[in-house]
């Protein structure tokens, strides 16, 4: 009643080895570039707020003139 261990294969020792280590480098650059894509998104809706602030301010300030010009 002697049974010899099965041999495991090369594939599985590997990923015994360095399932770990890969996982966590993975799961670190997928933080990573969550990280970078939400601060990116951020940055860019704060730009495009204050470029429309600025339209919206220039079109108040001609409309403040066209008052001026024409009166009722």
């Amino acid at each position: 009643m002697d049974k010899t261990p099965k041999p495991t294969s090369p594939h599985v020792g590997f990923y015994k080895s360095f399932g770990r280590p890969i996982a966590k480098v993975f799961l670190g650059a997928v933080f990573t570039y969550q990280v970078v894509y939400w601060t990116w998104v951020k940055l860019e809706t704060e730009e495009i707020r204050e470029r429309n602030n600025a339209q919206i301010s220039t079109l108040e300030a001609e409309i403040r003139k066209a008052r001026v010009r024409s009166p009722p």
